[in-house]
């Protein structure tokens, strides 16, 4: 004879299923819109779950940032990672993520890989009011050429942001970290790109008060339904 499951074993399911949304601790972004994004400079849009940026000059950076409500913010997290790729369109091939942005603070921050003429691993300031581009704070060589997807990761330690990247498929290494003198920066984080046309997919975010953004009720009923035995 066929019955259902009962009520005490699907809380303890209920609790096995619950537990990895409120502690995982990482949201990742994919790109099937803009809805959590808001443009602070250059042309940026969506083109097959891929999210492009364009209209940067040698001075101005192209900046998407998380809106204020998605509640990621830089002095919360233990690191911010991204898949991208500089299509070798532009005058440079510089591609970014962005941390740090508060709009009441005179700067801030760029990490990724300049493989254009600079050929190395970087982390900058950026002027909040103009999105310009300022002198390096930390920097290591490499070899690197555009049109290849790139992992670029950065790790927030105390207050050192510790830059990792590689090309996608090799090790993920350190490149260079910086120490900030008065304290780590606040504020969101985000994308970015300087003179160049690039691309960027996978956004993640990682930290303890990160959760994720789906919400588990729907994905509760259909489980339960799927536990019935008729």
């Amino acid at each position: 004879m066929r019955g259902c499951i009962s009520v005490s074993a699907f809380l303890v399911i209920l609790a096995i299923f619950c537990a990895p949304i409120s502690l995982a601790g990482e949201r990742v972004y994919t790109f099937d819109d803009m809805k959590a994004w808001e443009v602070i400079s250059g042309k940026w849009e969506v083109k097959n779950g891929e999210f492009y940026s364009t209209g940067s000059t040698s001075n101005m950076i192209a900046a998407a940032l998380l809106k204020e409500e998605e509640g990621v913010r830089t002095e919360d997290l233990d690191y911010v990672s991204v898949r991208a790729y500089d299509l070798g369109t532009g005058e440079w091939q510089n591609i970014f993520i962005l941390f740090g942005y508060d709009k009441n603070e005179p700067q801030y921050y760029l990490g990724g890989p300049f493989v254009g003429g600079a050929q190395e691993w970087r982390i900058e300031p950026v002027d909040t009011k103009t999105n310009d581009r300022g002198s390096k704070v930390a920097a290591q060589g490499d070899t690197l050429s555009p049109e290849k997807w790139y992992v670029i990761k950065i790790v927030f330690d105390g207050d050192t942001a510790i830059l990792y990247g590689a090309e996608e498929g090799k090790k993920l290494e350190e490149r260079t970290r910086y120490t900030f003198p008065k304290g780590r920066p606040k504020g969101r984080v985000g994308l970015g790109g300087s003179n160049c046309e690039n691309k960027f997919d996978d956004f993640t975010v990682a930290g303890p008060t990160i959760t994720s953004p789906v919400q588990p009720h729907d994905k509760l009923a259909s489980l339960w339904g799927k536990l019935k035995i008729r």
